[in-house]
């Protein structure tokens, strides 16, 4: 399944708090608005993990017997209060604990009330696992509480495994990250990435790369914030929507390279882009959240809001092919290619 949520005693092994209904696949336990506390989260995430070498028999010389012989080139990850394998691993992968990657990492932030735990939970039986971060907007910069207060929330994602393949990894995302899938979608475009392999220095390096990844994350924030900011005072006329938001997102065909109006489809591509420019430029006004004014940001939002909602515009060849190319693909690349343009604008 999508969620790829791990269970235990035919309980999913996951976190979370807010709404229950926030969360689509109903699994783990709600904490609602009582807060996650790092108790909570150790007793989630924290369990014990072993490398373990590969036993294996061969015969010996001349007889039927067998020797059993302990391998020193293949090994396994081993959950040791469930007694299940995890995965292979060569010999020089070194255990980081998932204690040690998504909640040593986060203590210092939470404490200091940084950020708040939102979820946290297991994958694949204890494989991977992963803590997000709510950050705590009255602690940020007074730039960001006032853009972001109730438009923006902002998400710090860690991310730990004992796969042997993946590196432990944190990020600034904007997706919350309640399951596999949602990750997934986090990661693609996420920013700020900090990678940890799993070498011999790995268990020292986590608290630091955490530390300083977040830190920038913070101030990442008020950088977004000033720009946000600055599209909120940015008056757009039709001339100028037309062309820091239409020509880049909707592109009017009639106005391409090789265009032939005498084409059996020119007709419908014509209406099909009319459809699309005229709803990208009616929810500048009229979406989730506009004030009404024809600003950079809301211009900017009323084109994410038709990215992410109208499907029979924006198609892909498959649902999951539409989801991959908001978060990495050419849909992707139109949101940011539309936001920096009106950026540089402002």
């Amino acid at each position: 399944m999508a969620h790829e949520l791990s269970f235990k005693n035919g309980q999913a092994e996951a976190i979370y708090s807010g709404q229950r209904t926030d969360v689509w696949h109903r699994l783990g336990r709600y904490f609602g608005d009582k807060i996650i506390s790092i108790a909570d989260l150790r007793r989630v995430v924290g369990i014990p993990v072993e490398k373990v070498p590969v036993r294996y028999s061969v015969p010996v010389s001349g007889g039927t017997d067998t020797v059993e012989k302990v391998s020193t080139k293949a090994f396994l990850t081993l959950r040791t209060d469930t007694g299940a394998e995890l995965a292979s691993v060569g010999p020089d992968y070194t255990v980081v604990q998932h204690d040690t990657a998504l909640v040593e990492a986060v203590e210092p932030i939470v404490e200091h009330g940084f950020g708040t735990i939102d979820a946290a939970g297991l994958l694949r039986g204890g494989v991977g696992g992963w803590t997000l971060l709510r950050w705590n907007l009255d602690a940020m910069d007074s730039v960001v509480r006032e853009v972001y207060r109730d438009e923006i929330q902002a998400y710090g994602l860690c991310l730990s495994w004992h796969d042997g393949t993946s590196a432990n990894s944190y990020a600034n995302v904007g997706v919350r990250a309640v399951c596999k899938n949602t990750i997934d979608m986090g990661m693609a475009s996420a920013t700020l990435r900090t990678k940890i392999r799993h070498t011999k220095s790995a268990p020292v390096r986590q608290f630091a790369a955490a530390q300083e990844t977040f830190g920038r994350v913070i101030a990442h924030h008020v950088e977004m914030a000033e720009k946000y900011r600055k599209l909120q005072a940015l008056q757009l006329d039709l001339q100028m929507w037309k062309d820091l938001v239409q020509k880049v997102a909707v592109p009017d065909p009639r106005e391409e390279k090789g265009w032939d109006p005498k084409s059996p489809r020119a007709e419908l591509v014509v209406e099909r882009f009319k459809e699309k420019a005229n709803r990208v430029y009616k929810l500048m006004v009229s979406g989730t959240g506009s004030d009404g004014q024809k600003t950079g940001w809301n211009a900017y939002n009323g084109l994410v809001e038709s990215l992410d909602h109208d499907t029979t515009l924006w198609r892909g060849r498959t649902d999951e092919n539409r989801v991959l190319s908001l978060t990495d693909g050419p849909l992707a690349h139109i949101r940011t290619a539309v936001f920096n343009g009106l950026v540089a604008a402002a």
